[in-house]
């Protein structure tokens, strides 16, 4: 019992150091932007920005978690059975898992909210997070390459979402050959046979409309910092979008900070750039998208936790 007591505090401490480490980084990136950029310009972009185009993209917002809560509640009936999970406790998971997210290292915290969906295995649960996180990265990825080839002007860079295409149909092809958990080099933690039988099993007719909500998705988000671009500076739809999906690409393959602060700053300043963009725009552009779809959610997210913690601790005290 005490071994337990003490792996639970060394789990705890790794993760406040992780958190601790994360913040210091976006807040050392932060600073150095500031500084380049001049915090005057930022505000005096913000005072002639179309006030218009801010609201219409914080008004798609909401869009967003709705398509990250059709995806869970879609993989979630998979596994189900007979129970069917009411909609509160996906919404309750979701936004669980947006505000926790922020402060862990790789935004490992957004897996908690398993915990949130009951008369479940959290095991099966575990993999149907992974597959929903890996839908959504197998998107950024595809468009990513794409736009980073048009900005960068690297083709070749539009030849690696045929390699991950054809990637992925293997795994899907042999994945049932593969005894995954007698891999030797898998944490044993990832060697529970209820989590790879998932993974296994699924049918690729079921992960294909994740990945189409995931595009979905994906566009709302593209198109929510291409509206806030527009709202200071033009840009032509071409130049913007391949401009977003790399920025997303890049802060999406460098998850070291919290809520990804600091590298999507310095990547929309040099992906923006290319264009033309100032880089007090880009910046106020960035820290916008992240205001209206991390860090809103994020504190409403906190709600469900505090309500979910008080009916833990009420169910154990029965």
């Amino acid at each position: 019992m005490r071994a337990k007591v003490l792996d639970y505090a060394l789990i705890v401490k790794r993760i406040n150091f992780w958190a601790i480490l994360k913040v210091a980084i976006a807040l050392a990136v932060l600073m150095y932007l500031f500084h380049l950029v001049e915090f005057d310009r930022m505000t005096a972009a913000l005072r002639r920005a179309n006030l218009i185009l801010i609201i219409v993209a914080l008004v798609l917002a909401p869009l967003n978690i709705f398509w990250l809560f059709m995806r869970w509640k879609y993989l979630v009936g998979y596994i189900s059975g007979d129970r069917t999970v009411p909609d509160r406790e996906v919404l309750g998971s979701i936004m669980t898992g947006t505000a926790l997210r922020l402060t862990t290292p790789g935004g490992l915290g957004e897996y908690a909210r398993i915990l949130y969906i009951l008369g479940v295995p959290r095991m099966k649960l575990l993999a149907l997070a992974l597959i929903d996180n890996a839908a959504a990265y197998f998107v950024t990825a595809l468009v990513g390459c794409l736009g980073l080839a048009y900005v960068t002007g690297r083709l070749y860079l539009s030849l690696i979402p045929i390699f991950l295409i054809i990637l992925t149909m293997i795994f899907v092809g042999i994945r049932k050959k593969i005894n995954f958990p007698k891999v030797r080099f898998l944490p044993k933690r990832f060697r529970y046979d209820e989590f790879w039988e998932v993974i296994q099993n699924i049918p690729a007719s079921r992960v294909i409309p994740v990945v189409i909500m995931s595009l979905a998705m994906y566009l709302g988000f593209t198109l929510q910092f291409f509206l806030l671009i527009n709202a200071f500076q033009p840009i032509s739809i071409v130049h913007g979008m391949s401009a977003t999906s790399s920025i997303m690409l890049v802060k999406s393959s460098l998850p070291i900070s919290f809520g990804d602060l600091g590298v999507r700053e310095m990547a929309s300043i040099y992906f923006l750039g290319k264009f033309g963009i100032d880089n007090a725009i880009a910046l106020d552009a960035s820290l916008l998208l992240f205001s209206f779809n991390l860090l809103v959610p994020a504190i409403i997210g906190s709600a469900f936790i505090i309500k979910f913690k008080l009916g833990t601790t009420g169910s154990a005290k029965q």
